[in-house]
């Protein structure tokens, strides 16, 4: 979650940095879900160890609260925080 010493805010921004940087040199990906993967992969997270449910769970919440992304867009998402690891 956000107050994780490993998985919090820092790491969100780390992986936004870097996941922008990617998007830029990858054809076809798209910076808004890289953004906002960025944040909701990591969101539900219950543990630093291992926690193989945490990309579902923050799938789910991506798919409750986000209203920003088109059909497509979202679909990305969601497939892509459910793969987390």
């Amino acid at each position: 979650g956000v107050n994780s010493h490993l998985h919090g805010l820092e790491h969100w921004r780390r992986v936004h940095d870097v996941g922008l940087e990617l998007a830029a040199q990858t054809p076809d990906a798209d910076p808004q879900v890289v953004a906002a993967f960025s944040v909701f992969h990591d969101a539900l997270r219950v543990s630093d160890g291992v926690d193989p449910e945490h990309g579902v769970r923050g799938s789910r919440l991506a798919n409750a609260l986000v209203t920003w992304l088109d059909r497509d867009q979202l679909r990305k998402l969601l497939l892509a925080c459910s793969d987390a690891h």
